[in-house]
């Protein structure tokens, strides 16, 4: 299997075919399903998730430990007003680098 976004479009690209092609072709050789059958779990998987953001959007509560609630909320409204890197995952490491701006509040 391929381990990168790199391999997957080397192949496609040696088979004269696009990288989503090459990527179906894969799941069918892997799983045995048809193509039709990946891209309606493809559909069902992409409506749960967009649920799942537009509950996240929608509700304040937070979670009985506290570790989550609100949060998607505040980052979309920081998105819509130009906050800088927001939409962009910044790991504990490289925070201060990707936000230096909102950084300090964090030391």
């Amino acid at each position: 299997m391929f381990r990168s976004i790199a391999e997957w479009t080397e192949a496609a690209e040696s088979r004269g075919s696009s990288l989503p092609v090459a990527i179906l072709e894969a799941e069918e050789k892997e799983t045995g399903a048809e193509g039709d059958q990946i891209r309606e779990r493809i559909r069902e998987t992409l409506a749960v998730m967009r649920a799942a953001v537009d509950e996240g959007l929608s509700s304040t509560e937070e979670s009985p430990t506290g570790l989550t609630g609100g949060r998607a909320k505040r980052l979309a409204a920081g998105a819509r007003r130009g906050w800088p890197r927001v939409g962009r995952a910044c790991s504990a490491r490289s925070f201060p680098r990707c936000c230096p701006a909102r950084s300090r509040r964090w030391r």
